[in-house]
């Protein structure tokens, strides 16, 4: 019995030799920001104050650090340190707690922003808590004394047994805390209750559960260790000292606000003036003014440190296009024929832009056909045809296409305009006219003079037998 329990105890010697283990866990943080702007006294191209603007944030902390002392008590209430030296009667004991509460805190566990400085923060409290205080759940009490086991029915009925009873008469004395240097310094006093320890006798067959249970504990227990070897009755318990230090730290820190880049204006809208339009041309002439996209990089502003930031800044450059349409009438004409016969037109009218510099013109033509279309002939009628016109409406013979129309004098219902059968032999002229085509909402024309040619008189084609 004596041998296994030397060499579980043993087990104890590789730990660390402190009289006590601790922890820190991060609370949490909170983080309030205000916006402050100062005018630099320049004006931006509006006019406007330019202002420089930084979020100032500041961040609080609260940071819990949570300890426990180690001793030994015998069933006489003698206690003891790690050591075994005696250090306290009928289960009273006064330790003396020094510990730099700015340290730990800084090795506290939890999630920090990595933007906060340690070096700059300011400790606004440190406050030193007695067990009562120390934890809010089970799971702080577990930390707190280091055990990461609770397979041991030991274990739990001790743990049940001191959360129910503590330490009676706690008592913290010269209580002495410097926000400065971290330094926590207190003499805490208290009874241990009966039977309120971790009874070590009890694991000395059980290896695996003091293993778990004990392999956090200080290995500072050699003088314990051979006491309890040379006498197997000797009994003692592991009693605690639990602890807690509050430190509520704040830090503050600005972040400089780099103004968005100036926006850029939008495309201005261009604009179409049409010339105007004198007589009945057969052209409209236009100009369109557009703008050009030039792009430059520029600096905006310089930030505290020095550092430049630009954008690429948009400017429209004003840049005009010139266009022409163009409209061109083509007439046939039946040539050749003898005077006293008729003669027949046909016409297509088309049209073509020219201009821009390549540049697709924007400008709604809305081309809509003539509003009449006529012939006119240079010869006299008389004789049997005399009633007919010298100037005659064409037809439409489909999209801007026209021809002569049914001649009402004849007797077959030809579409034929009839020479004057005393026409001399030669060239005739013949003027051709599309008036009024919408373009744009103006009013162009087109307008030809074409000839014929009379050869000959209808009668030589009769033969008198």
């Amino acid at each position: 019995m004596k041998r296994k329990l030397a060499l579980f105890l043993s087990m104890l010697m590789t730990l660390s030799s402190l009289p006590f283990l601790s922890y820190a866990d991060k609370i949490g943080c909170k983080t309030e920001s205000k916006t402050i702007c100062v005018k630099t006294g320049k004006k931006d191209k509006d006019g406007k104050d330019i202002e420089e603007c930084h979020i100032e944030y500041e961040t609080k902390c609260v940071d819990k650090i949570v300890g426990t002392m180690y001793f030994t008590k015998d069933i006489n209430g003698n206690v003891y340190d790690m050591n075994g030296n005696k250090v306290g009667e009928n289960g009273r004991i006064n330790v003396d707690l020094d510990i730099n509460a700015i340290e730990k805190s800084q090795k506290a566990s939890g999630v920090f922003d990595p933007r906060l400085d340690y070096a700059k923060r300011n400790v606004d409290s440190i406050e030193l808590k007695t067990f009562k205080d120390a934890f809010n759940n089970s799971s702080e009490y577990d930390k707190a004394y280091g055990y990461k086991t609770d397979k041991s029915l030991q274990y739990d009925d001790y743990k049940k047994n001191f959360e129910s009873k503590g330490m009676e008469n706690v008592k913290m004395d010269n209580t002495s805390i410097d926000k400065t240097t971290g330094k926590v310094k207190a003499t805490i006093s208290g009874t241990f209750p009966k039977n309120g320890g971790l009874d070590l006798d009890r694991y000395r067959n059980d290896e695996k559960a003091l293993k778990e249970y004990m392999g956090k504990v200080p290995e500072s227990l050699k003088k314990q260790i051979e006491y309890m070897n040379k006498d197997a009755t000797v009994q003692r318990e592991l009693v605690m000292i639990p602890y807690a230090v509050e430190v509520k730290t704040s830090y503050k820190r600005t972040e400089e606000i780099i103004p968005p880049a100036p926006t850029n204006p939008k495309k201005p809208a261009g604009h179409i003036i049409i010339d105007d339009v004198i007589g009945c041309p057969s052209y409209l002439t236009w100009t369109e003014i557009d703008h050009d996209k030039v792009e430059t990089q520029e600096k905006y502003y310089t930030d505290s440190n020095g550092k430049d930031y630009s954008y690429t800044k948009v400017e429209w450059k004003p840049h005009t296009y010139k266009y022409r349409i163009d409209f061109k009438t083509d007439v046939t004409i039946t040539d050749a024929i003898k005077s006293g016969y008729g003669y027949k037109i046909k016409t297509k009218t088309t049209w073509k832009v020219s201009g821009g510099n390549g540049r697709a013109y924007t400008l709604d033509l809305n081309i809509k056909e003539a509003e009449k279309a006529y012939e006119q002939h240079d010869f006299n009628m008389t004789h049997i045809y005399k009633t007919q016109p010298k100037v005659n409406y064409l037809v439409s013979n489909g999209s801007f296409s026209y021809k002569t129309p049914i001649n009402l004098l004849s007797k077959t219902k030809s579409d034929v305009i009839y020479t004057d059968r005393d026409m001399a032999d030669g060239k005739h002229k013949i003027y051709v006219e599309l008036k009024n085509i919408s373009v744009a909402g103006r009013h162009l024309c087109t307008k030809n003079i074409e000839e014929i040619t009379i050869k000959g008189n209808m009668y030589e084609d009769y033969t008198v037998n």
